[in-house]
């Protein structure tokens, strides 16, 4: 009993001297880096963004390409984001982590959410959900980005909803168009009898 008494004196003294251990400093890189990399991006600046990364980086883009290298990913930036047949207009991201980084020496995982804005160069406006694993490596003094996942809820996107929503105006169109067809064609029909 003396022992049980002992035991759980020993860990009510030195838990809370356990907990209150200070911050491992990659954390607050981390956080530094993330927000850097969160300005380039919102900023549209392409070669602040590729500075950030690896260069074995891998990145996987919403829409399922993969991009190998910092080259890859300007040119895939580029298309998509300032090219003259580009897509996108402009983006605002949100990312979140859901918990501190792992660290494994000078390496770093992370994952979390994100809700992002996005603005289409056809006029197209939208917000998306989107989930998100990065991996980053610390080399000569600097985080990079080694690997970069983002993905989004398959059967519950903003990007499915428009195209649900433009399925249902082509089909109410082409009825309606069937239906005024219908008409013209029954009066022609009925005039030449």
């Amino acid at each position: 009993m003396k022992r049980a008494a002992s035991v759980i004196l020993v860990f009510v003294l030195w838990s809370p001297l356990l907990a209150a251990q200070p911050e491992d400093p990659a954390h607050g890189e981390l956080r530094a880096f993330r927000d850097a990399l969160v300005d380039a991006v919102n900023s549209n600046n392409r070669d602040r963004l590729v500075s950030l990364l690896h260069k074995n980086v891998t990145v996987t883009w919403l829409n399922g390409e993969v991009s190998r290298g910092p080259e890859q990913v300007r040119a895939f930036y580029g298309r998509m984001m300032t090219g003259e047949k580009r897509v996108v207009a402009n983006i605002a991201i949100r990312p979140a982590v859901d918990e501190k980084a792992d660290l494994y020496g000078n390496t770093a995982v992370a994952f979390g959410s994100s809700e992002d804005d996005y603005k289409l160069v056809s006029g197209m406006d939208f917000k998306i959900k989107s989930r998100w694993s990065a991996t980053a490596v610390k080399e000569d003094g600097r985080w990079l980005i080694v690997n970069f996942h983002n993905s989004l809820g398959a059967f519950d996107n903003p990007l499915l909803a428009a195209a649900k929503q433009t399925a249902l105006w082509t089909a109410a169109i082409a009825g309606l168009v069937g239906v005024v067809l219908g008409f013209v064609i029954g009066r022609v029909s009925r005039r030449r009898a």
